[in-house]
């Protein structure tokens, strides 16, 4: 990904443009993360509602289905 800036109205002056190449590191799956550091991942999800204090939502199995217009 390569972001081009660049002014084209510098008449009479000369133009210049700016380019900026973002490096990263490569993406690690769970499996990765979890040998190359030796920690085991955590769900950010849950960690964030532990954090906040608060009980995550109940999760639906399909069982129960509530109603709905014309049911």
């Amino acid at each position: 990904m390569v972001n081009h800036s660049a002014t084209f109205d510098a008449y009479p002056s000369s133009r210049h443009g700016l380019r900026v190449t973002p490096h990263a590191e490569k993406p690690l799956s769970v499996e990765e993360y979890e040998h190359q550091y030796g920690l085991k991942a955590k769900d950010w999800i849950q960690e964030r509602y532990k954090n906040l204090g608060i009980e995550p939502p109940a999760i639906d199995d399909g069982s129960s289905r509530a109603k709905a217009f014309r049911d």
